[in-house]
C-alpha cells in the first residue's frame, strides 16, 4: 500500500491547529490558527506518559530517580485543574536487575495514580512488559491491561495495545524485541467497531506510534490509519518517542507526548490536559515541556 502524504511538524510549546483548508500552507507558517468553541468542554481528561520510575543512576537525558517526584506535581496539578479521569500511555517504569523490584515500582506508580481518587486508565509500553506478563500487570496496576474504549460526555476514548509481536504473540517478561510491535487483526477488527458504533467522536489512544517513524510504529500502522481515517476520529494520542510530534493523516492529527523522564529539574518534563468538546474540536493543553495544540471539529 502507497503511504499517503502527510505534515510533519515538530514544536517545543505552543502549536494551534486548523482544518485542511491550511495545510498546503503549514510549512511557511508557524501557527496553523484555530477558532475553538466558546463553551465548556464536553470531556477532560489529565495525560501522562513513559515515567521509567527507577531506583537506579541517571543515563544519557533519562533522570529515573526524578520520575516519581516529577509525576507527583504532575498528578497534583491535573487534579487542581479538575480532569475527570487520568489516562497513562506507557512504560511507567525501567528495567531492573530484579523483578521483584520492577514489580515494586510498578505498584509504586500505580499507587501515585490511586492517591489522586480520581479514575486512570493505563496503557501498556515495552518497558511496562519486561517483567510481567499482561495478566500481572493488570494485578499490580488494577487496570485493564488490554485494549479497552470508554464514553465520556458523549465521547469515545479508545486505547490500544500494540504489546504484541507480528507473529501475533502478546508481551511478556522479555519475550519480544521492542521494535516488534504489533497490534493483531482481531484488535484492528475491534477498533472498526468501536469506531463506527460511536455515537460522536472518537479520541485513539497507543503507547506505540501508528504515524510512520522507523522503529517507533507498529508494524501494521498502515492498515491501523486505514480504520482511524474515518471521520469519526478527532485525534489519536501517542507515547513511546518522548518528544514533541506531531503529523498529519487523512486530516487527523496524530500527537505524541512529551514525556515525564526526561530532564533533571522538576518543571523538565511534559503532561497536558486533553479537553473535547461537544462539535468534536480538541484543546491539548501542555504543561512543562508538553506543547499546545488545538483542532477544529472535523466536518
Amino acid at each position: 500500500m502507497k503511504s499517503e502524504p502527510s505534515v510533519s511538524l515538530y514544536s517545543r510549546r505552543t502549536f494551534i491547529g486548523q482544518g485542511s483548508l491550511f495545510l498546503a500552507g503549514l510549512a511557511a507558517s508557524p501557527l496553523w490558527l484555530c477558532r475553538l468553541p466558546n463553551e465548556e468542554p464536553v470531556a477532560r481528561i489529565g495525560l501522562i506518559t513513559d515515567i521509567h520510575h527507577a531506583d537506579k543512576p541517571a543515563g544519557g537525558t533519562r533522570f529515573y530517580r526524578q520520575a516519581m517526584p516529577k509525576l507527583t506535581r504532575s498528578l497534583e496539578d491535573l487534579k487542581k485543574r479538575k480532569v475527570s479521569r487520568l489516562i497513562c500511555l506507557g512504560d511507567i517504569v525501567d528495567d531492573y536487575p530484579k523483578h521483584e523490584d520492577e514489580e515494586a515500582a510498578i505498584k509504586a506508580v500505580a499507587d501515585a495514580f490511586r492517591a489522586t481518587g480520581l479514575p486512570y486508565n493505563f496503557i501498556m509500553g515495552n518497558h511496562c512488559l519486561a517483567a510481567v506478563d499482561k495478566a500481572r500487570y493488570a494485578e499490580l496496576t488494577g487496570t485493564a491491561a488490554k485494549h479497552e474504549s470508554f464514553d465520556l460526555g458523549g465521547i469515545r476514548f479508545i486505547s490500544l495495545d500494540a504489546c504484541y509481536r507480528a507473529d501475533g504473540i502478546a508481551y511478556a517478561k522479555n519475550n519480544f524485541k521492542w521494535t516488534d510491535t504489533f497490534i493483531p487483526k482481531s484488535q484492528v477488527d475491534w477498533l472498526k467497531d468501536r469506531i463506527d458504533s460511536a455515537s460522536g467522536p472518537c479520541i485513539v489512544l497507543s503507547h506505540q506510534l501508528l504515524d510512520p517513524m522507523p522503529d517507533l510504529c507498529v508494524k501494521n500502522h498502515q492498515e491501523v490509519r486505514g480504520v482511524l481515517s474515518s471521520k469519526k476520529v478527532s485525534a489519536v494520542i501517542q507515547g513511546h518517542h518522548h518528544k514533541n510530534r506531531l503529523t498529519i493523516h487523512d486530516n487527523i492529527p496524530y500527537v505524541v507526548l512529551r514525556s515525564i523522564i526526561d530532564g533533571e529539574p522538576l518543571d523538565q518534563c511534559g503532561y497536558s490536559m486533553l479537553e473535547v468538546f461537544a462539535d468534536g474540536s480538541v484543546r491539548l493543553s501542555g504543561f512543562a515541556e508538553q506543547a499546545t495544540y488545538g483542532w477544529p471539529a472535523r466536518s
